[in-house]
């Protein structure tokens, strides 16, 4: 004798979710370019320079890894600032974990149902990641994109003090909270990665970089576990204070590197226009 299987309704989600996704990875093996000594997508002739620019850009491994000035890689403004804005925006990332579930059960919402209402927050978050990463690479910014994410987690955060401070402050409105640090967090993570990688010069930079900012960014995970003191449940004063202080730091270190930015900016143009616009960083794969 045959067993119904008895699915709730919000597992669909979670099912349908996962057939979507092995969709997708069907489609990859489609769509997706070969590596460029296998693709037929090119011909022998383009083939053959991209395969010789891959080989200039690469290097001389040997002159990259033994003649690496490690302190001045890990030193480099171009690195430690975009790691301290991650670092900060990391901080609302990690806690909204802590404070979601009192919302969703203010919201009157238990159990199954709670945790399918969580899934609009976290997919705005991939909405405006995705979003964001496409305008902005048409466009060529980056900064204008992390500063509107800023902003927006610190609207999420400044609601959430508000009704710490025990001002009446409705549920819903702490959710819609929820969509704003989320939106704010994930396109701050996307546009500070890729500022950082292209600000860098040279394998070494690149290399050490991205391993400083998603390793050191990623820390702030340790504060966030921390300032959510059970006994200060759910209003959790301590922990909202030190979201938007954390926030805050993240504009101010975003404003000084734009600034060093445009000051190194203005150095090179004067440098490029002395010297004819002769390009002085043709050897950049050797910076360190």
């Amino acid at each position: 004798m045959r067993r119904s299987i008895n699915v709730n309704s919000w597992r669909w989600i979670f099912i349908l979710e996962g057939i979507f996704t092995i969709c997708v990875s069907l489609l990859v093996f489609i769509l997706v370019p070969d590596f460029p000594e296998r693709t037929k997508i090119l011909t022998p002739s383009e083939k053959e320079h991209l395969l010789a620019t891959l080989r200039l850009d690469k290097g001389d491994q040997k002159i990259v890894v033994k003649g690496t000035n490690w302190l001045k890689a890990i030193c480099d403004y171009k690195i430690l600032f975009p790691t301290l804005m991650f670092f900060c925006c990391d901080m609302t990332a990690a806690s909204m974990s802590a404070f979601i579930p009192t919302i969703l059960t203010e919201l009157g919402w238990k159990a199954a149902t709670a945790q399918a209402m969580s899934i609009p927050i976290w997919l705005a978050g991939m909405v405006f990641q995705i979003l964001g990463a496409f305008i902005s690479g048409k466009t060529g910014w980056r900064f204008p994109f992390i500063l509107f994410g800023i902003l927006a987690v610190l609207v999420g955060w400044i609601i959430n003090i508000v009704y710490s401070e025990g001002h009446g402050v409705s549920a819903a409105v702490r959710y819609f909270s929820l969509f704003c640090m989320s939106a704010g967090t994930f396109i701050q993570m996307t546009m500070t990665t890729s500022w950082l990688v292209n600000n860098l010069r040279g394998r070494a930079s690149v290399a050490v970089g991205t391993a400083i900012i998603l390793g050191i960014g990623n820390c702030a995970n340790f504060v966030a576990s921390n300032v959510f003191i059970k006994k200060e449940a759910p209003r959790y004063p301590t922990a909202f204070r030190t979201g938007l202080s954390i926030t805050v730091a993240g504009v101010v270190f975003c404003l000084i590197y734009v600034g060093l930015l445009w000051r190194h900016n203005q150095k090179l143009a004067k440098k490029r226009a002395q010297f004819g616009g002769v390009d002085d960083q043709k050897d950049y794969r050797y910076q360190y």
